[in-house]
Formats: C-alpha cells, sequence, structure tokens
C-alpha cells in the first residue's frame, strides 16, 4: 500500500501515520478543543465523501441516526458526511455554549 503510484492512497497513508503520531497530544483547553474539531471536520469531511461514494454505511443506519439525533437538512439526504459533520458540529456548539455559560 505505502508503494502505490495512487495518489489519493498515499495521501491517506500519509495522513493516518501523521495523525497516529499525535494521537495523544491533549486538548487541555475549550478553544484547542475547538479548533481541533474544525480541524478535524476537513479531515472527517474528505473521509466522508469516500465513504459515501463506496457505499460503506447503510442508508437506514444514517436515516435512523438523523432521526434519533434529529438532524434534518432540507434537501440533503442522509450520508456519511452529514451524519459525521452534523455531529461535530453540535460538539462544537455545546463547548461555545459552555464557554458563553462559564462567562457569564
Amino acid at each position: 500500500m505505502e508503494n502505490s503510484t495512487n495518489p489519493q492512497i498515499k495521501v491517506f497513508v500519509e495522513s493516518a501515520k501523521a495523525m497516529k503520531a499525535e494521537r495523544y497530544f491533549s486538548q487541555d483547553s475549550k478553544e484547542n478543543q475547538r479548533d481541533f474539531l474544525y480541524a478535524l471536520q476537513e479531515v472527517v469531511g474528505e473521509v466522508a465523501y469516500h465513504l459515501d461514494r463506496l457505499g460503506i454505511l447503510e442508508k437506514p443506519a444514517m436515516d435512523a441516526y438523523l432521526e434519533k439525533t434529529n438532524v434534518k437538512v432540507p434537501g440533503f439526504p442522509a450520508s456519511a458526511e452529514l451524519v459525521l459533520i452534523t455531529a461535530i458540529e453540535e460538539r462544537i456548539q455545546e463547548l461555545w455554549a459552555q464557554e458563553r455559560s462559564a462567562d457569564s
């Protein structure tokens, strides 16, 4: 796999190694957690694109998750991207709310 000439495979392998090397870095503050989650959204968006393209996640499971979490985005069918990105965004919003609450 590491010797592949496919540029996407090379990038995914290199990215995975880099992320694994920093897996245990502490996200000690809410600001760091938010920044990390914003960066994670970028990576997850790209991974989700491929999950969707390859049909990895089953639509009924994604529909169930979106219904359970009450996520409704008109015009967007259930997809890995919608499921994963909205989950990350919800956590980001929780962190913002916690910070505003602490400042009050």
